[in-house]
């Protein structure tokens, strides 16, 4: 299975206070987000070990073991650190999803080095963190009665074409943003099918009001 979350962005991890510093988030919303991401980074390269050390003693690789171990290990950060997650049916299906495919992706590149590196960690951490948090302050403005989102973007050379032409704008909570050919209530949102070009590695976010 293709690793998305490297094929499709060449670009390595970041640290976090410079990924998550950068964006257009309020310093609450970064420090929470760093917090999310280091968690998940421990487990992430637990697990990369864990596989990796199997590899080398010749163990052979339980793709479901190491599946669940993650999905456990994951959904854990996840109540932890969000608000309104830990009963919401579409975040579980979304961690049981990506621990298969993150699994998956490690055993079948175990050979190359990158895939069980702490650059691929961070890169992972970092992705997955801002994922979890744009959903979970989704629901919290639902919650809160906002009735409206703006999408903001970096505003640099590295938003991709499709999300600049959503600078600033503006629309009812429960519309969805046209991205692309993709449909999402909020950047990184997977609900709708939306196509990995348009996700992996987004530091787009929103404002609520």
């Amino acid at each position: 299975m293709i690793d998305k979350l490297n094929v499709i962005s060449k670009k390595k991890s970041i640290p976090y206070n410079q990924y998550f510093g950068d964006m257009g988030i309020t310093s609450i919303q970064k420090k929470k987000r760093i917090k999310f991401a280091e968690e998940l980074e421990d487990v992430f390269y637990v697990l990369f070990l864990m596989i990796l050390n199997d590899y080398l003693d010749g163990v052979d690789l339980d793709e479901y073991y190491y599946s669940e171990f993650l999905e456990r290990r994951y959904f854990d950060v996840v109540v932890a650190n969000t608000d309104y997650l830990e009963n919401d049916d579409k975040s579980i299906q979304y961690v049981k999803d990506i621990s298969k495919l993150i699994v998956s992706a490690t055993i079948v590149n175990i050979t190359n080095d990158y895939y069980t590196s702490d650059d691929r960690c961070v890169f992972v951490s970092e992705n997955e963190s801002n994922t979890i948090m744009n959903y979970d302050e989704h629901i919290d403005a639902i919650v809160n009665g906002k009735s409206h989102k703006k999408w903001i973007t970096m505003n640099d050379k590295y938003v991709r074409h499709s999300h600049i032409s959503l600078e600033g704008k503006t629309i009812g909570i429960f519309e969805s943003f046209k991205v692309g050919n993709s449909k999402m209530d909020f950047p990184r949102d997977d609900s709708y099918g939306a196509s990995d070009t348009e996700i992996v590695n987004c530091r787009c976010s929103i404002k609520y009001y």
